[in-house]
């Protein structure tokens, strides 16, 4: 993996190109990231969260409507609780 330095205004920080990577990495990083308002408590499923774009990917075919549902309270595969 390849990691690119880059400094800003509010300091270091590192980058990551996922497009490099396998496309399983990719996916998992971006369930990860569709999934984040539960973990926090904020929805109880990820399609409850309206600024995902989870819905564009529903709406697509590219996910099934009930993603994310049948982990129930099993957040550890995205991080952990």
């Amino acid at each position: 993996m390849r990691y690119r330095r880059a400094d800003a205004a509010g300091g270091i920080f590192f980058t990551v190109n996922l497009a490099e990577r396998r496309t399983d990495v990719l996916v998992r990083h971006i369930g990860y990231i569709h999934f984040n308002p539960v973990k926090h408590g904020w929805v109880t499923l990820p399609v409850d969260w309206p600024h995902s774009t989870l819905h564009s990917k529903i709406e697509r075919g590219m996910a099934a409507s009930n993603w994310g549902g049948e982990m129930g309270d099993r957040v550890d595969g995205y991080g952990g609780r």
